[in-house]
């Protein structure tokens, strides 16, 4: 029998970063029906908590993200940054000037 080393803080580090990012990469490779029963498995009552505005509501006010365990973006969609609404509309709207980037 081999005898049991231990893991350094480092290689303990490195071993933690591995598997979330396993664990990232595998929530992303998720089908839409192993999206929906991991939603139901972990919201049975069909609401989700907003972490920035504290309120319960409903999945179709959280916008989509296959990386997080159930498929949500932990704020609703009032609660989107109101840089990323701005910019979000200019784009839309074609006023964007990504000229300005280039040299």
């Amino acid at each position: 029998m081999y005898p049991r080393t231990r893991l350094t803080g480092e290689e303990r580090i490195v071993l933690a970063r591995v598997k979330q990012r396993n664990d990232r990469l595998r929530r992303a490779a998720r089908t839409p029906e192993q999206i929906e029963l991991d939603r139901r498995t972990r919201h049975p009552d069909g609401t989700k908590h907003c972490n920035r505005c504290g309120r319960d509501l409903a999945f179709d006010q959280f916008a989509p993200f296959p990386r997080e365990p159930d498929g949500l973006y932990t704020h609703c969609i009032e609660c989107k940054p109101p840089a990323d609404r701005t910019t979000q509309g200019a784009e839309e709207a074609g006023s964007l000037d990504y000229g300005r980037f280039i040299d």
